[in-house]
């Protein structure tokens, strides 16, 4: 009978441990761990927005994180709405950081896509507030729309 308890338990834990072997692993051992405001440093030597340090994410068991403000900005009509990092086989593929522009009636946006391969490439999408407006333009009028929005 104590044989067949223990039987049944190890079973049980081991049933768990399968079903949540996944979130486990990215719980414990993400690659996209090591990319939070760590990693700023990399970032500023590739002129890439830094993650903020009280920025939150709800991305917990995926390599592909969304980092969001705690809190909404309403000091400035000008602010960073997010940032995106795409992790593929431990490495950061592309980041994306969103600045907008409060308007009447919503936020046109910029959006600057950061890649990390050999070319360091940018590509930038402005956005405006209606939805129907979506170009890609170049980085001098991105240069020239964030100082027109005082940007910092």
């Amino acid at each position: 009978m104590k044989k067949r308890v223990i039987q049944i338990v190890l079973f049980i834990l081991l049933l768990v441990l399968v079903l949540s072997s996944q979130k486990l692993w990215y719980r414990f051992f993400a690659a996209s761990g090591q990319y939070d405001a760590r990693y700023n440093a990399e970032r500023e030597k590739r002129g890439i927005l830094p993650l903020q340090e009280d920025w939150i994410t709800n991305d917990k068991v995926r390599d592909t994180k969304a980092w969001f403000p705690q809190a909404k900005d309403t000091s400035t009509d000008v602010f960073r709405g997010m940032k995106l990092v795409v992790v593929e086989n431990g490495k950061i593929k592309v980041e994306e950081d969103d600045i907008l522009k409060r308007r009447e009636g919503g936020n046109d946006g910029l959006q600057i896509f950061s890649f990390y391969d050999e070319s360091n490439t940018k590509v930038y999408v402005y956005n405006d507030y209606t939805g129907t407006i979506r170009d890609t333009i170049s980085p001098w009028q991105a240069d020239s729309l964030l100082r027109d929005w005082k940007f910092k």
